[in-house]
């Protein structure tokens, strides 16, 4: 059985599970631990963007900048990294600025970024010159902005949506022990539990959905190198790939 299948049906089982739960906690409990899912996939969707950049800009940026600065060679295409006035020059070269972008990118180690939309080398150098062309950057600053920061913005603010997730979740879990009692209650318990069953179809989905999300953050994490777990298991999926078209939600 191939790991593909292994995941799907883990997957499966999980969000049949979720639904169970659901049916047998009954409409109010289960509505309860909704609102709570809601509530925390709506506030991650709102806080994880402006928390990710204020966390990329803060306490990362400079820092890259500075690292792909100190790996560049010192001529590229026979123009020093440093010089804005040449940079610029660079840019308008054609050809030759391609190619001396592709070896600057080479040179730090970037020649496919999956998680940025799976562009190319030579879609990234064409990246980089534009910015370049545009002024006011140094190559090392049109690297990281350019073809960089999209992959590690998509990597913090996945991370921040987990974790803001789970946080706004748990704080509404301690009330779903409130409903329970309406279950016992003759004939309303037993359409409390069916409508239970309609909202677990709904949770299901949301945390369904986020769970493929945490997969995809593991492959990106992990940069696919996991037998078990990485690019082509996922694309080998039905139902995982099914979800992960679902739009983001940041």
């Amino acid at each position: 059985m191939s790991m593909a299948i292994i995941w799907d049906l883990l997957l499966g089982l999980c969000l049949i599970a979720v639904i169970w739960n659901c049916w047998r906690q009954g409409f109010v409990s289960a509505l309860l631990s909704l609102i709570g899912v809601v509530a925390g996939y709506v506030g991650a969707a709102i806080l994880s963007a402006p928390i990710s950049r204020w966390i990329y800009e803060a306490l990362l940026r400079e820092n890259l900048i500075s690292g792909v600065a100190q790996q560049l060679p010192e001529q590229v295409g026979g123009f020093s990294p440093e010089s804005a006035e040449q940079l610029s020059q660079l840019a308008q070269l054609g050809d030759e600025a391609l190619e001396a972008i592709h070896e600057a990118l080479e040179q730090v180690g970037i020649t496919q970024m999956p998680l940025g939309g799976g562009e190319s080398l030579a879609d990234s150098a064409e990246k980089v010159l534009d910015t370049l062309a545009a002024g006011g950057s140094t190559l090392a600053e049109a690297v990281v902005d350019t073809v960089m920061a999209p992959v590690i913005l998509f990597l913090i603010q996945a991370v921040c949506f987990l974790v803001i997730f789970s946080i706004i979740s748990l704080v509404f879990r301690f009330l779903v022990s409130l409903g329970r009692g309406v279950n016992h209650i003759p004939v309303v318990g037993q359409l409390n539990q069916l409508l239970g069953l309609g909202v677990g179809v709904v949770k299901a989905a949301i945390e369904g959905y986020i769970a493929v999300l945490l997969l995809m953050l593991i492959v990106g994490l992990t940069k696919g190198s996991l037998d078990f777990l990485n690019y082509q298991v996922l694309e080998d999926t039905v139902l995982i790939r099914w979800i992960a078209g679902w739009p983001l939600p940041f």
